[in-house]
């Protein structure tokens, strides 16, 4: 069934050759010692040929020798087909140097043919049984960590299974993809997997002092505000109310554990020491607690949770923006505290998140392990993330990348004009619905407008609008009219975008990426009903420009990658939806600047058609934007 090579000397080079040129894919596969592709041992490569399998021990054999076999395979040009491919390549390119090119991941394939229905991560098990009927055991697999001494048979013949079926896998995906017409967005996602092996080995260096610094602040920030929202409780409440201690903790919710406890409570009548014991009991962090507060204390009696998105649609009561802050202020010290160190790696002394290219349903690229696209966009957050001496980092990020796009996608004039003209779009829309002249416009008109141009890109409803903007509801749904009637293109395209994606219930992106969405039929009522339709066109319109954003986004990363004149000087560290950063030396920190934003701009200027391509950029020493 295969042949297990230990020796240079135990393979047959001519005939390996010769089924090379004859096959018509590769199919490859890795065991190493530990998922930390970095610190991992590479135990086996495993390749099949036509209906050959060869287990090549990358303990024992020459290094040099693996090197030839892979130049071999990477210059035939073949499809080399394998699954969740990023941690071969890392193992192959740390053991070798070699970055396969060509690849085909199933993985990858099967997450975008029916994405918004389907999942991001399918194992190989799962697609061997759903393409070929067959059950892969992979109980095996737990044996290879810190393997030590001779490989079994049961282990070689899990490692020799591993690439059988990848090619009738491959096939079979093709067919769907040819069905479905996602020919340029299956070639994207898979030009892109070598250029996110080398940005997520590469990393990114953090300074573990400024990021300590910043959890200290956090800390002292989150207890000002715990103090402030004490403060507000304390001021809010009459004491006199309670007849004593058991009777106000009962009110607000805080827990009397004994009957001693209890009893002890009830001697305390004084309103001063009340007020004493319920700011040393009362828990801000406990949701019963504090919505028995909210509810007593401010009246919000139609208040049912106190989650962050509920308690944002009510910010602009008095206690509310305190409770959010001190929860930010939490959430940067549990989040991106001391422990967020712990992602910087041992060996490597940076942080490599992992990237998962199709992690959104839109398209967009996800972050995890740590997430980096999650960082505050606070200066101070980003400032700790920095290129070492002797080198720069260099943030692009694409101007009103959404924007432009609805303008294009929709052929608005008033939009095209706009931006041809160099005109501010959220001042344009701010004298549309101001009935000014754009030179009038003052700047929270300006705020305005560009708070309603992106709520409409985004789905937002007036209701949503009214809330964010601080105004009444009538006036929002007003400056709703007023800017369809000031796009009047623009809103004739979505309605019928919208109305068509209703019908065939997927969206598509200007590259032909597509979300899909369950045709359901039954509802509990017209309500529910109209709530899903609303939710399908709302994010069918998002899918359009967020989804066509991130295409273009990925098409610039692969030209930086592909076109790279500097080497090793010019690295890919960081992508953040419509923003890339790289890490470049002193020497061509200029010429990269210039490079990167040529790169940018020229795959998306053809989707734009005559509105300009815009691409803004800094190079410091640490990431800003």
């Amino acid at each position: 069934m295969y042949q297990y090579i230990k020796e240079k000397s135990e393979l047959k080079i001519g005939e390996f050759m010769e089924l090379l040129g004859t096959t018509l894919a590769i199919s490859i596969d890795v065991e190493a010692s530990s998922i930390d592709t970095i610190t991992a041992e590479w135990i086996l490569f495993q390749v099949k040929l036509g209906d050959s399998i060869y287990v090549f021990d990358a303990r024992t054999l020459d290094r040099k020798f693996l090197s030839y076999l892979l130049d071999l395979i990477n210059c035939s040009q073949k499809p080399i087909i394998a699954h969740n491919s990023k941690y071969d390549l890392k193992i192959i390119f740390r053991g070798t140097g070699i970055l396969l090119q060509n690849i085909h991941d199933t993985m990858l394939i099967e997450s975008i043919l029916y994405r918004g229905l389907g999942k991001v991560f399918y194992t190989l098990a799962e697609l061997v049984e759903l393409y070929t009927g067959e059950i892969l055991l992979k109980d095996v697999r737990a044996t290879f960590e810190s393997f030590k001494g001779e490989l079994s048979i049961e282990q070689l013949s899990y490692a020799a299974m591993d690439v059988l079926y990848l090619e009738t896998i491959y096939n079979k995906q093709l067919e769907f993809i040819s069905q479905k017409n996602l020919d340029k967005i299956y070639r994207l996602e898979m030009d892109l997997v070598p250029v996110l092996v080398r940005m997520e080995l590469a990393g990114i260096y953090l300074d573990k002092d400024e990021w300590l610094a910043l959890k200290e602040q956090a800390v002292k920030d989150r207890e000002k505000s715990h103090n402030k929202i004490l403060d507000m409780f304390i001021q809010k409440a009459d004491f006199n109310k309670y007849a004593n201690g058991a009777i106000l903790a009962d009110a607000f919710r805080i827990p009397i554990k004994t009957k001693k406890t209890r009893l002890a409570l009830e001697s305390l009548i004084d309103p001063s020491v009340l007020k004493d014991w319920l700011r040393e009991n009362i828990n801000i962090n406990s949701s019963h607690q504090l919505l028995s507060i909210l509810v007593g204390l401010y009246g919000l009696i139609d208040l049912e949770s106190t989650n962050e998105k509920i308690l944002k649609d009510i910010k602009d009561r008095e206690i509310v923006p305190y409770i959010l802050d001190y929860r930010e202020h939490n959430k940067k010290i549990t989040t991106y505290g001391e422990d967020f160190l712990k992602h910087i790696h041992p060996v490597t002394g940076r942080v490599h998140s992992e990237f998962l290219q199709n992690g959104c349903t839109s398209g967009r690229m996800s972050s995890t392990s740590p997430n980096l696209q999650n960082i505050p966009k606070e200066k101070r957050y980003r400032m700790p993330f920095k290129a070492p001496e002797g080198k720069k980092l260099i943030t692009f990020d694409y101007s009103q990348m959404e924007l432009r796009l609805a303008g294009a996608v929709s052929k608005d004039p008033v939009i095209i004009n706009a931006y041809v003209n160099n005109k501010d779009i959220h001042a344009t829309t701010a004298s549309l619905i101001f009935n000014k002249k754009l030179e009038d416009t003052s700047k929270e008109e300006r705020n305005l407008g560009k708070t309603i141009n992106f709520g409409v890109l985004y789905g937002s409803t007036a209701y949503g609008l009214s809330f964010n903007l601080k105004i009444d509801l009538k006036m929002t749904e007003k400056f709703l009219i007023l800017f369809y009637r000031g796009y009047p293109t623009l809103a004739t395209f979505k309605r019928e975008f919208e109305s068509e994606v209703w019908k065939r219930k997927y969206s598509s992106t200007v590259m032909g990426r597509k979300r899909y969405w369950e045709n359901k039929t039954f509802f509990a009522d017209y309500k529910e009903a109209d709530k899903y339709e609303s939710r399908v066109k709302r994010e069918a319109f998002n899918h359009a420009l967020q989804g066509s954003g991130a295409d273009v986004t990925k098409l610039a990363m692969i030209k930086m990658f592909k076109e790279n004149p500097f080497g090793d000087s010019f690295k890919l560290v960081l992508q953040i939806h419509d923003e890339i950063v790289v890490e470049v030396t002193d020497e061509i920190a200029n010429e990269a600047e210039i490079f990167g934003k040529k790169c940018m701009v020229n795959v998306f200027q053809p989707f734009l058609g005559k509105i300009p391509a815009v691409v803004d950029s800094h190079i410091e020493q640490c990431w800003t934007k």
